[in-house]
């Protein structure tokens, strides 16, 4: 049995496993270690929803093709990408090549993004300028010098998109909507045979064309970094000992304040080794990670038998303190900006819940991944976006999304005792 793996992006490793969450005492801020005002960090959260990871590197290995039109000399070199983000990159020579280039020159880079290498929307290729910002040598006398970009990958990405894929996509998109209208033509044709049919075909086709429309109305509610109530993230797990690591830290590895964020990590009573890995992962982020209050903000609990994903869920619901809840599959990987992001709608005390934004993880792994990206892309950005227009989403999605603790305890019973064509839906039935 031949098992295929999974072509994920693969983060710089950083020394602190929860990089990205602010200091408790204050008096540093995640932006300030980064070197970003308060303004930024808003800027970079509206970012992250739109996929513009400006300050992730990741792990790469690009050849690019290195030109310096201020030296005649030096026509064009072959660097490496060490690692890359939307902002710059480390490029690597041989201590030959290094040589002939210094901190402050400006270069010239052709280079190609590979999928699966960066987040989606990023693979293309790209030429744009850099300058070399500072040096570095290994032991065998490599250098390895580090390049700003002139312009953030994202806004290279935007431009070019904006010149050539937006007017292909539009054109697409309008051949797409003649078509369906052309097939429609017949339904209004025949009408009079089968008027309760055809009815519904046209209905249908509308409906859906027009959730393409109200999609490109909606817009991500402004971020107001000053309005952080208390979360408690609530992972489900079954069965998932690969993942789950990841999945708690990247719960609480949040630009959030540690104070008002608490994470409960609810055991499904697993047959593989889940447990272990999720005390593995408790204990270790407590023992490197003991200054944000690792300890007291998370938590695990393993059922006594198998009972369900939504029997898990409502048991961290009773054990949650706060009055927000979070509900993460035990397989998907939380962006550091997604809490914040995500409570933002509940500034309206009407406000019951709301959905996340999914993306694939493992797109360019094979066909069927592809195909599922394509889905969830529809699902999110176009039907969700839709619904969101008028603030009446019908379906949260599982692998993130947040609730009143009071609306979720008040139907409680109701949610456990689900009845499909008369019968209780099976819980034991559904694992993540």
């Amino acid at each position: 049995m031949i098992v295929e793996k999974d072509i994920l992006t693969e983060e710089q490793p950083d020394r602190r496993l929860l990089n990205h969450v602010p200091d408790a005492d204050g008096v540093r801020s995640n932006s300030d270690r980064r070197g970003f005002n308060e303004n930024d960090v808003v800027e970079r959260s509206k970012k992250n929803i739109e996929g513009n990871h400006q300050g992730v590197r990741y792990v790469v290995d690009y050849p690019v093709d290195v030109s310096l039109d201020t030296r005649k000399s030096l026509k064009h070199l072959q660097g490496h990408v060490l690692n890359i983000s939307s902002s710059g990159m480390l490029l690597s020579f041989g201590s030959a090549e290094g040589n002939r280039i210094a901190v402050g020159d400006v270069l010239g880079l052709r280079f190609e993004i590979t999928p699966g290498t960066m987040p989606e929307g990023y693979e293309s290729k790209v030429k744009l300028r850099g300058t070399v910002v500072r040096e570095c040598v290994d032991e065998k006398g490599n250098k390895s010098f580090g390049i700003e970009f002139e312009e953030t990958l994202a806004e290279y990405m935007t431009r070019i998109r904006n010149r050539y894929t937006l007017p292909a996509a539009a054109f697409f998109m309008a051949v797409v909507i003649f078509l369906v209208i052309m097939m429609r033509t017949e339904s209004v044709l025949y009408f009079k045979f089968n008027q309760w049919l055809y009815l519904y075909s046209i209905v249908a086709a509308i409906f859906l064309l027009s959730r393409y429309l109200f999609a490109s109305f909606y817009r991500p509610v402004p971020i107001d970094k000053d309005y952080t109530p208390p979360v408690t993230i609530i992972i489900p797990c079954f069965n998932e000992e690969t993942w789950i690591r990841r999945t708690i830290i990247s719960c609480l590895n949040q630009d959030y304040p540690i104070d008002n964020l608490e994470v409960i990590v609810i055991d499904d009573h697993s047959t593989d080794k889940s447990v272990e890995v999720i005390k593995a992962t408790i204990d270790e982020l407590i023992e490197k990670e003991a200054r944000y209050n690792v300890a007291s903000r998370l938590r695990y609990y393993v059922q006594p038998k198998n009972a369900g994903k939504r029997e898990a869920m409502a048991v961290g619901a009773k054990m949650a303190k706060h009055d927000l809840l979070v509900f993460v599959d035990s397989d998907s990987f939380l962006n550091p900006f997604a809490i914040i992001n995500l409570v933002q709608p509940f500034k309206d005390k009407d406000m019951g819940g709301v959905s996340g934004r999914t993306d694939v993880a493992n797109t360019y792994t094979n066909g069927l991944t592809k195909m599922q990206a394509v889905r969830y892309y529809i699902s999110f950005r176009v039907m969700k976006a839709a619904e969101a227009y008028f603030d009446a989403v019908t379906c949260l999605s599982g692998p993130l999304s947040c609730y009143r603790k009071d609306f979720v305890m008040e139907n409680m019973d109701a949610w456990l005792n689900q009845k499909f064509l008369g019968s209780v839906l099976p819980l034991a039935t559904t694992a993540v």
